[in-house]
């Protein structure tokens, strides 16, 4: 009892202390004492992680807290032995509980590959790496005090003089998403627009937008900057304008629209090695209906063309329909059949397939036309 009454104690004069000196690290941290760690067994032996299931480290007790305390521990890992700074070392994911624990090894070669920034054409290799245990109080969460796990103390370096490092990361996938951000929304990720995946599910994506004059954009897999935003540079040499649209860059490196009026944007994230090659297609903002209320015909026909609008909050309007009959529309990607890139209409909203399945069907009747807002995702049958 008395040494849960000391956690808690302790516990409450931190955020007490931090409250008043918020940016005294010192005081945000007062549980932390360094510990020591023995060098493994195996340190002066290569070892070869992709061989190897796990790797033993073991502590001399836990940090002196100045009281007893249930203690969870992490290994951190670098190429560098630069623990000072969060770019130069890993934390691997598992927690132990004990002060003799073992590292995964696939968790190390996963990280040490990240770590080292080589392409998987410059492995194998073999390296140094810089062991330390990170320590905490058990049960205990990041802490909005500290920014780390209550009681977080760091152990002495130790060295693994060989090791053999293979490439260890899966093959990069294709994105999930893609967000366009730029003068026509703002340049808000939040009202960013979020491309349209085709039925390829290969990385290529599609937005019909309108871009006033000169309007500037660009575009990243997530909703944010994050550094991983892309300008014109990403794409350079591999921009193909069939819509006459001026594409070009800005002094400060964005993506320039300079013709106003509405374009098909497709935008291509080929995956190579852990990296993306970026390619975009900017054509005229063509759509097409297509099926029972065409004509019944299943080619892209131009007689079913919508008519397209002079303005961002405009309608594409369709031809009136043949016949009392189901209601497709698409547009066409170069590459692919026209069903990857379709959408209806559900309850007022535009419902794009993506990589789906067949989409449920809606049935308009003869005469009636499709009216599609893509600015505000929209649609109605009338």
């Amino acid at each position: 009892m008395k040494a849960i009454y000391r956690i808690a104690t302790l516990l409450a004069g931190l955020a007490v202390m931090a409250s008043c000196q918020k940016d005294d690290k010192a005081v945000l941290n007062p549980l932390a004492e360094t510990f020591n760690l023995y060098t493994p067994s195996v340190a002066a032996n290569q070892i070869s992680l992709s061989d190897s299931k796990t790797i033993e480290f073991v502590c001399e007790g836990q940090p002196d807290y100045g009281f007893t305390a249930p203690v969870s521990y992490q290994l951190q890992i670098s190429l560098t032995g630069d623990f000072s700074n969060e770019a130069e070392y890993k934390t691997l994911p598992t927690i132990a509980e004990n002060p003799k624990f073992t590292a995964d090894c696939e968790e190390m070669a996963a990280e040490l590959t990240l770590l080292s920034g080589k392409e998987e054409a410059d492995f194998p290799y073999v390296a140094k790496v810089y062991c330390r245990a990170m320590a905490f109080i058990t049960g205990t969460d990041k802490s909005s005090v500290s920014g780390e796990p209550v009681g977080v103390a760091y152990s002495n370096v130790v060295t693994l003089e060989k090791v053999y490092l293979t490439y260890a990361l899966a093959p990069l996938a294709a994105p999930d998403n893609i967000y366009m951000v730029g003068a026509m929304n703002g340049w808000n990720w939040d009202n960013s627009y979020e491309m349209v995946v085709t039925y390829a599910n290969d990385g290529t994506f599609w937005r019909m937008v309108y871009f006033s004059a000169n309007d500037g954009f660009k575009v990243n897999t997530a909703k944010a900057w994050d550094g991983n935003e892309k300008g014109y540079a990403a794409f350079e040499g591999k921009i193909t304008d069939n819509a006459s649209s001026g594409i070009t860059k800005s002094d400060d490196g964005n993506l320039v629209i300079a013709k106003a009026g509405w374009y098909l944007v497709t935008v291509k994230a080929t995956p190579s090695g852990r990296k993306y090659d970026w390619s975009m297609t900017i054509d005229k903002p063509v759509v097409w209906l297509i099926g029972g209320c065409a004509g019944d015909q299943w080619n892209l026909e131009d007689a079913w063309q919508f008519t397209v609008p002079t303005a961002a909050d405009g309608e594409f309007v369709s031809p009136a329909f043949s016949a009392d009959a189901e209601v497709r529309a698409c547009v066409k990607i170069e590459g692919e059949d026209w069903w990857h890139s379709e959408f209806i209409i559900f309850s007022g909203k535009i419902a794009y397939r993506g990589k789906g399945g067949d989409q449920d069907r809606v049935n308009g009747k003869a005469g009636q036309k499709l009216y599609l807002n893509f600015t505000a995702g929209t649609g109605s049958i009338k």
